[in-house]
């Protein structure tokens, strides 16, 4: 492997062989960078009968009556050395929403996470400025995050509304935003897979999490399907932990999420009640 994940101007995550692998590569040199595989899935805990019933509360969000389990990718370049690994939070019962990814170093260190506000999901105004382009930016909904789960980026969507009233596409891709308003990455999302061109200032451990974005869209697409059409197929069960520290690195996010689906279950019952006064 000659390219380096961590020195390409540009990203762009693939499926591979087998269920739940993946490339990153470089789409216009199109060389290798790095391989993600599954090392851990966890068992999903759907809640049985009157249970889920109760959990689940008809509403806004889609697939909230439907667990999916946490996935943790190991990435490796080359020779097999791991770069660091993708975890995917675990979606419980009552919760429609897209849980985070941790970005973990191979000793168990938090770098970060991509994570979302899901309170904002309910905005479905989308509003925002506007640029020179007619793009509206729908921002302070997706985010990177630090290891203390302050905001590092803002994940900004690009909208076409006047495309998108006529029915055509009105995707204009996502800008990763710092701080500063520096642009950390461009992402365009036409074509046969996204593509993020990558700010070459970007240190490397914030690249980490910029590949985690695009691996964390191909997970959500594909954690979908056994919804649809079945299961998926999980690796073969670790004897340990994939890295030291796997058990608690996702518990600030699902205090949070339970917190949500607490709020979110009044939020509708107040909709129902004023749907049928």
């Amino acid at each position: 492997m000659v390219a380096n994940l961590f020195e390409a101007p540009r990203l762009q995550a693939d499926q591979a062989a087998g269920d739940l692998h993946y490339v990153l590569r470089d789409p216009q040199a199109g060389e290798v960078l790095a391989t993600a595989m599954p090392v851990a899935v966890g068992e999903v805990r759907q809640p049985a009968g009157m249970k889920r019933f109760f959990r689940s509360t008809p509403g806004h969000m889609p697939g909230e009556t439907q667990a999916v389990p946490r996935v943790t990718l190991r990435v490796v370049d080359g020779h097999g050395a791991t770069l660091f690994y993708v975890d995917r939070a675990e979606r419980v019962v009552g919760h429609g929403g897209v849980p985070e990814c941790a970005v973990v170093d191979p000793a168990g260190g938090v770098v970060g996470y991509f994570t979302n506000d899901h309170y904002k999901f309910f905005d479905r105004s989308f509003e925002g400025p506007v640029d020179g382009n007619g793009m509206t930016h729908i921002s302070g909904r997706e985010h990177l995050r630090d290891r203390d789960h302050e905001v590092l980026c803002d994940v900004v969507g690009l909208l076409d509304k006047a495309a998108a009233s006529r029915g055509a596409v009105g995707d204009g891709g996502v800008l990763v935003v710092g701080r500063d308003q520096s642009i950390w990455a461009r992402l365009d999302r036409q074509g046969i897979g996204p593509v993020m061109e990558v700010n070459p200032q970007v240190p490397r451990h914030h690249r980490m999490l910029l590949a985690a974005i695009l691996l964390a869209g191909r997970l959500g697409e594909r954690l979908l399907l056994p919804l649809i059409q079945g299961s998926f197929d999980p690796p073969e069960p670790l004897a340990g932990e994939p890295y030291p520290g796997y058990g608690d690195v996702h518990s600030f996010y699902m205090r949070y999420q339970e917190e949500f689906i607490a709020w979110y279950k009044k939020e509708m019952r107040g909709v129902h009640r004023l749907g049928s006064a």
